[in-house]
This record gives structure tokens, C-alpha cells and sequence, in this order.
């Protein structure tokens, strides 16, 4: 059985909103906001969700909000990105909370050491942040660089994850 809208979901955690939305193959697109409730860490599912991908995607935030690297994959729907985004989100997947690299060294993870521009566009392209964690993807420098959710966003889950960078 698949239920359409699932309640919001409350942890004390980074103060962000996740909105997951949802279709039968997984998880289409994340979407990060400011918390509402100033203490806790929110997310809500919507669209056609499984039992079984409700309880994944809790599981997998529950974890994270332990500051623990979820050991659940989530499953996205990655359809249509061209080719090398697909390669640098999923190089993305694997980097632990507490770890970042820079674009250019993504870019030399993915054999294009001069690509740094190029990881930067894979990582504005992704559909589902914070799941594929392009938060962690800072300039030369530990300067931010740029972030699709915004950039007080990326500094609350850098902050949360004892990341430093400089603004």
C-alpha cells in the first residue's frame, strides 16, 4: 500500500526542513528551508511513498541527526542529469559527515583536475541535497562557494557537521 502525504517528522538535529518528494521508483528531488521549530531538525514526504521507503527515509535521517553517517542508500531518481553530473553526485554519496573536499579536488577524483567549474555545475544540478551532499563541496580556501538551497543553508549543515570553512 502507498500513502500520498506523510506527517511532518520532528529531531533534534541542524534547524532545517527537508521535503522529500517522492515517487514510486524513489526519491525525485529534496528540498531544504529553514526549521520551523527553532530546535529540532524537520522533514515531511510527499507524493506516492511505500511503507518501506518512509521507514528508509527516517531511518536515514534519524541517523543523521545523530551526527552518524546513515548506513541506509537511499534510492534517487537521477533521470535525465548528463553523464558526468551522474558521476560526481554519485562520488558524492560517499563522502562521510565531518568530511569535505573542494571542486577542484572532485574534479580530480573524476579524472578532470581542471574541472573544478564543471563539478560546481554537477553540483547545482542535484535534484536531492543534503541525501548527496554537495553541502560539502567548498572552494579553494574553505571558502563556500555556492549552494542551490542557499547559503545560510549550507552554513547551518557545515556548522552542524563540525566543517569549517570561511565565509
Amino acid at each position: 500500500m502507498q500513502k500520498s502525504l506523510q506527517s511532518l517528522r520532528r529531531r533534534k538535529g541542524p534547524l532545517i526542513k527537508a521535503v522529500f518528494h517522492v515517487e514510486e521508483r524513489g526519491i525525485k528531488e529534496v528540498k531544504l528551508f529553514p526549521a520551523m521549530e527553532m530546535e529540532a531538525m524537520e522533514w515531511e514526504i510527499q507524493g506516492k511513498a511505500s511503507p518501506l521507503l518512509v521507514e528508509m527515509i527516517d531511518k536515514w535521517m534519524e541517523s543523521y541527526a545523530k551526527k552518524k553517517s546513515p548506513d541506509v542508500f537511499l534510492p534517487i531518481v537521477l533521470d535525465g542529469l548528463p553523464p558526468y553530473t551522474t558521476r560526481v553526485l554519485s562520488i558524492l554519496r560517499d563522502i562521510p559527515i565531518g568530511i569535505s573536499l573542494s571542486y577542484k579536488e572532485l574534479g580530480e577524483i573524476t579524472g578532470n583536475p581542471k574541472g573544478a567549474r564543471a563539478v560546481g555545475n554537477a553540483c547545482a544540478k542535484n535534484p536531492c541535497p543534503l541525501i548527496i551532499p554537495c553541502h560539502r563541496v567548498l572552494a579553494a580556501d574553505s571558502r563556500l562557494g555556492g549552494f542551490s538551497c542557499g547559503i545560510d543553508i549550507k552554513k547551518t549543515l557545515l556548522s552542524y557537521e563540525k566543517i569549517h570553512f570561511d565565509s
